[in-house]
């Protein structure tokens, strides 16, 4: 897995969702890794970009097909992020990486206000927080690969699951609460969690069956729909990520013959 530059980024503070102090520094940092990985199928993505909010520890994770996908992303997470909070950004915090230096994100930088600071070559300390989270997801995804026998193709969606699982797991730095409770006020609902990389059964919703079709599509678990209560499982008959949320769980049988015979490295 190789290391690529970091971003850190400040937005104003503001309050945001009930419950939450009057004082919470909402975002008040962030900060961006991508890594790249090895023996990984185009398809699924070969980078991922990660944004941390320090206050909260609350991450959101892109996995990218190519390098330069990551102006498009940044722009794309930070009018989501402002849309969602009513703060804005006001600070980037980049390395002297060639894609933060591209005259469209000076550009960008200028129209949208934003102040730059560039961080000294070779000083991964300064982004002490981005360090330990890029450690820990990187742990925690190269576990849950090898534990639950999913192949290294798969290492996109394994690792945006073990982001999303950090952002519910409580935290030292948060007193206890999770980066989400911390960041939105609300406890996530764990009530739809299920063991990673286990049997799953899709059930096609609206599709036309043949009479002598199977009624359910043979999965494995390999995360959830950001985008909606659903779940992401992989098909090794179509080679297809499936989104559902009408699917049945056998948690007792983890991987998949088919997988598990795979060649691909498990990261």
């Amino acid at each position: 897995m190789s290391r690529l530059e970091d971003l850190s980024l400040e937005v104003e503070q503001r309050q945001v969702g009930q419950g939450q102090p009057d004082q919470m520094k909402l975002g008040e940092q962030k900060w961006e890794h991508r890594a790249g990985s090895l023996n990984v199928k185009k398809n699924f993505g070969r980078y991922f970009v990660c944004f941390t909010d320090d206050y909260s520890r609350k991450s959101w994770l892109f996995v990218l097909k190519r390098k330069n996908e990551v102006f498009n992303t940044f722009v794309r997470f930070k009018t989501a992020v402002e849309n969602q909070t009513g703060a804005k950004i006001k600070t980037l915090w980049t390395d002297r990486g060639g894609e933060y230096l591209s005259n469209a994100f000076k550009a960008y930088c200028l129209q949208e206000s934003l102040h730059r600071q560039l961080t000294v070559a070779y000083s991964s300390y300064q982004n002490g927080v981005a360090e330990h989270k890029h450690r820990t997801l990187m742990d925690r995804a190269r576990s849950m690969a090898l534990s639950c026998k999913v192949p290294g193709f798969l290492w996109g969606e394994t690792i945006a699951t073990a982001n999303f699982l950090v952002n519910v797991s409580p935290t030292v730095s948060n007193n206890g609460l999770t980066p989400e409770e911390r960041f939105t006020g609300h406890k996530p609902d764990l009530s739809r969690l299920r063991t990673f990389g286990c049997r799953a059964y899709v059930h096609p919703l609206g599709a036309k069956l043949d009479k002598l079709q199977p009624r359910a599509v043979r999965c494995i678990l390999v995360g959830y729909d950001s985008q909606s209560k659903a779940y992401r499982c992989y098909s090794p008959d179509t080679k297809k990520i499936l989104i559902s949320n009408n699917v049945v769980f056998d948690e007792t049988i983890l991987g998949d013959l088919a997988l598990a015979n795979s060649t691909d490295d498990i990261m």
